[in-house]
């Protein structure tokens, strides 16, 4: 009997809780009733714009690492920049600076400078739009990376940089791209590097703060709807930055050698920093609804979702008509917040790693070998581009200069280098041979190489023991 009555008594409390709810979900409509729906612009005409930045890479011109844990390079970068503009409408390219070189020293050595010469031409290849320059870039001279920039068509920007005071900036402090109808406004900032090593003598950085400030006030009067800031400030300099200069919505990049776990906002200013070394890539996806200048992250939107679902899960249990209440109101709170987000500019952040997952891009792999080319040729006063008997054909362009330059890097006992040798002694003839097998079926060159040493070893070893290999 008991049983009998809790049971009349839920289903009571039951329909009276759908009661009220039917009440009050009345009410808000009625109280809706009559209000004139909020002022917008007519849609954009192009919505959404990925963009892609690497940031801090440091010298870091091919993978680091060991084995199958090499991350990094910028080949592998181009062929993620070519995927995503495959995948995605419309992609931009930026780098944050402190690309060239791993340290700020007044001087480059002439190995770093060749490595530099590669690396703009790849981010000429890869199509960056934007590169910020950092204090490191400028190790060989800012005389030197300008020059160098503007004979492979690359952008150059630093608000900051410049030979003294009053002695005006190097590079343009600013650019703007159009997007639809987007003017998007990019300019760049650079600080003391966290990293040990001096900072050039022949430059000065200009307080951040105040030349954000004067860009900022320039970008808006030109029209900009969209401002973005590379950076190679520390992480609390870009806070500095983000709280003192409201009006920047990204900050994109730190000196700093850590990433950020997730976007950080300051004011209306979010930061964002996947971390240093050529590693990985930054991908920000936005989604523009409107000219307004205020973002937010598209995981705001997915919680409230997640919680209007549990709410409406809750209410189909609710106990009597006080927590029924509750729950409606809750409820209506997260659709007007649902509601506001409907016409608001949003975006999303993911950060890449540069794995072997990826492939690389030919034309950047090329530059990588024709690097290493005149490296060697720099060092080995007798190059050899061909060796008798060794025949080359199948080959791809980079994996014949792959081949020919590890045959005058590696010896062949006491015989000089492979390239030297392999006409005149049948074992070096062998190891030449062995090295464009390995690279024809696809080997990497850490496992040429030490298929070449082990092979070596092996021919050592017979020799001593008074054979001779045929």
């Amino acid at each position: 009997m008991q049983a009998f009555v809790a049971m009349k008594t839920q289903r009571r409390y039951s329909k009276s809780a759908a009661l009220l709810l039917a009440t009050l979900a009345a009410l808000l409509l009625a109280g809706c009733a009559g209000m004139r729906p909020a002022a917008r612009e007519a849609p954009l005409a192009q919505t959404r714009l990925t963009i892609l930045f690497g940031n801090a890479g440091r010298g870091a011109f091919e993978p680091a690492g060991c084995g199958c844990r090499l991350r990094g390079g910028l080949a592998r970068r181009a062929q993620f920049v070519q995927d995503a503009r495959t995948a995605h409408p419309a992609v931009m390219l930026f780098d944050t600076g402190n690309l060239l070189f791993d340290k700020a020293e007044p001087e480059a050595g002439a190995a770093a400078r060749i490595r530099a010469d590669y690396m703009l031409a790849a981010l000429a290849r890869m199509g960056t739009d934007v590169m910020n320059v950092g204090p490191c870039d400028c190790s060989a001279g800012c005389d030197y990376v300008a020059a160098k920039a503007a004979e492979l068509g690359l952008t150059l920007v630093s608000a900051n940089i410049t030979r003294g005071p009053g002695q005006g900036a190097l590079f343009q402090p600013y650019v703007m791209k159009e997007f639809g109808e987007i003017s998007i406004g990019i300019f760049g900032l650079a600080g003391h590097p966290e990293r040990p090593g001096r900072h050039p003598g022949t430059i000065a950085l200009e307080s951040p703060v105040q030349k954000a400030e004067e860009t900022l006030r320039q970008l808006k009067r030109e029209g900009c709807q969209l401002v973005v800031l590379l950076s190679q400030l520390t992480l609390e300099e870009n806070r500095l930055v983000a709280a003192q200069v409201p009006g920047i919505h990204f900050i994109l990049g730190s000196s700093a050698p850590d990433q950020l776990p997730a976007p950080e906002v300051v004011g209306s200013t979010t930061i964002l920093v996947p971390g240093a070394g050529g590693s990985s890539l930054g991908m920000l996806e936005l989604d523009l609804a409107n000219r307004a200048d205020d973002f937010y992250d598209i995981s705001v939107r997915a919680a409230l979702e997640h919680s209007a679902q549990e709410l409406e899960s809750k209410q189909l249990s609710a106990a009597d008509q006080a927590e029924a209440r509750s729950l409606l109101q809750q409820q209506a709170r997260i659709q007007e917040q649902r509601a506001a987000l409907a016409f608001r500019n949003s975006f999303r952040y993911t950060v890449h790693g540069l794995d072997g997952s990826l492939s690389e891009d030919p034309a950047v792999q090329l530059l990588v070998q024709r690097y290493k080319e005149d490296l060697l040729k720099s060092r080995v006063p007798a190059y050899k581009e061909s060796v008798t008997g060794i025949d080359l054909a199948g080959l791809s362009e980079a994996q014949r200069r792959m081949a020919m330059r590890l045959m005058n890097e590696l010896a062949c006992g006491e015989s000089g280098s492979i390239a030297d040798a392999a006409a005149a002694d049948p074992r070096c003839n062998e190891l030449a041979g062995m090295i464009v097998d390995r690279i024809r079926r696809g080997a990497t060159e850490g496992e040429v190489r030490y298929a070449v040493l082990y092979a070596s070893q092996q021919q050592k070893k017979v020799l001593d023991k008074g054979f001779r290999l045929h």
